[in-house]
Parts: C-alpha cells; sequence; structure tokens
C-alpha cells in the first residue's frame, strides 16, 4: 500500500490567455504480485485546482476524484511495460468579467476526463550505477458541461483532448540508504486540441513540445517502509512554466 502528495505549480503567460495557480493532489494505492513478472493495482486520487485567470479577472477552482487501476509488467531481462487507465469527474466554479458586474460574473459545471498512461521502460545495472530510459504516450480527453453564468450567457460544452510523446534516459546511483538520480524526458504533443476558449479568452497558438527534468530521491527509511521524493520542471514550451514536487511513501508486507 502507499500514499502520495504532490504539489504543482502552474503558470502561461501568453498574452490573452494569462494565468497562474497551483493544483494539488492527495492519492492513496495498493497493489500486488500476482506472479513474478507481473504487478496490479488501483489508486484514488482527489484533486484541488486553483487557477487565477488574468485575461478575465478572474479565479477558476475545481475539485475532482480520480480512480486508476495499473498494471506492471517485467518482460525479460531489461525491459518491463506500465499502464494505467482512469477516470476523473470534476465540479468547476469559476468568476470573471468583474468590470461587468459587481463582484464578477459566477458560473459552475462539471467535467468528465478519461485518461491512459503507457511506457516501454529499459533498466540496467553498472556497479552502483542505474542506467535506463523510456519511451511512452500519455492520452487525455476531456469534456466541461455546458452552462449558463450569472449573467445569463450561455457556453456550450468544451471538448479537450491531449496525446502526448513521451521519451527519454534516465540515470541514477546506488547508497547504502536507497537511491537518488535525475532524468530527462522530451516531450511532443502530438494531438492537442482545445475547442472553445475560457470566456474572455482567446485561442492561443500551441508549442507542441519541450523538455522536463526531474530529480528524484528513493530512501529506506526502515524494514518494507520506503520514502520516494522528486522534483520536476518543465522548459521550451513557450509562455509555460510548471514545477512540480511529490513525496510517496510505501508499506510492503
Amino acid at each position: 500500500v502507499w500514499v502520495a502528495g504532490s504539489q504543482t505549480w502552474l503558470k502561461d503567460s501568453a498574452a490573452l490567455v494569462n494565468y497562474a495557480g497551483d493544483q494539488t493532489g492527495v492519492t492513496v494505492g495498493a497493489d500486488h504480485k500476482f506472479w513474478p513478472n507481473l504487478v496490479l493495482g488501483v489508486a484514488v486520487t482527489h484533486e484541488n485546482l486553483d487557477i487565477s485567470t488574468y485575461f478575465n479577472g478572474g479565479r477558476l477552482e475545481s475539485n475532482g476524484t480520480t480512480v486508476a487501476p495499473y498494471v506492471v509488467w517485467t518482460i525479460g531481462g531489461p525491459f518491463s511495460l506500465d499502464a494505467t487507465a482512469g477516470y476523473t469527474r470534476s465540479d468547476i466554479d469559476q468568476t470573471y468579467a468583474p468590470a461587468l458586474v459587481v463582484g464578477g460574473v459566477h458560473a459552475s459545471t462539471h467535467s468528465h476526463r478519461g485518461m491512459f498512461a503507457g511506457n516501454l521502460n529499459y533498466t540496467s545495472f553498472v556497479d552502483d550505477w542505474i542506467l535506463g530510459g523510456k519511451v511512452g504516450t500519455l492520452l487525455v480527453a476531456e469534456r466541461v458541461g455546458s452552462f449558463t453564468d450569472s449573467a445569463g450567457f450561455s457556453y456550450e460544452h468544451q471538448t479537450n483532448t491531449l496525446g502526448q510523446l513521451q521519451v527519454g534516459p534516465n540515470v541514477s546511483r546506488i547508497a547504502s540508504w536507497g537511491s537518488y538520480g535525475v532524468s530527462a524526458a522530451y516531450l511532443y504533443d502530438y494531438n492537442h486540441l482545445e475547442t472553445v476558449s475560457p470566456p474572455g479568452g482567446a485561442r492561443p497558438s500551441i508549442d507542441r513540445d519541450g523538455v522536463q527534468l526531474t530529480g528524484n530521491l528513493n530512501a529506506t527509511v526502515s524494514k518494507g517502509v520506503a520514502l520516494n521524493l522528486t522534483l520536476s520542471r518543465e522548459f521550451l514550451r513557450d509562455n509555460v512554466h510548471n514545477t512540480n514536487v511529490a513525496a510517496m511513501l510505501a508499506i510492503s508486507f
């Protein structure tokens, strides 16, 4: 069993759609090794998104719950596959256009999101070093429900999709207490669709690729108890500045 927490700081400085805020997530999960080379598990996440939408003088907050089964399969030799699929339902509240109405215009809706992520991994051991890499994909499809705001304006449902290629190396050093290392991933959005812009905004041009750098630390706290810490940041995407920190505590029986 394991429990994890994450905090992501989000920022887009593009004109007409600029925003900044954070996303917090708490996850609990459990898995079991059913065969020597196969692990099956399930995770449940509660997430909160709180964004200041500067382009329309507003704020957006959403709260959602995700259920995601996952699998890890050791194919043989240095190769393994991992995959997860999940469903998220979120409630969304937003305020905007304070110049139109004192206190701003209010609106509420909900969203349904499905996702799939899968990776082919390579891992090898050389003395005290762990060398590896991965190639994978992330698929996301979200439908945001239609709504009528407090000023009487109606907006049709919004559909957002993302298909992303992720490929890159990783290296770690084994220590007496665990390991520490870094990884890099090239990210390419081969499918990125936003069908409706937020109220007051304009659909921006999309920079489809970037690089994510991650540092990680794995420590054995005691027998059967392990701690994992990660820090990651995305680079080379126009106007986008995203940083994430996460911690996970796992207990093996």
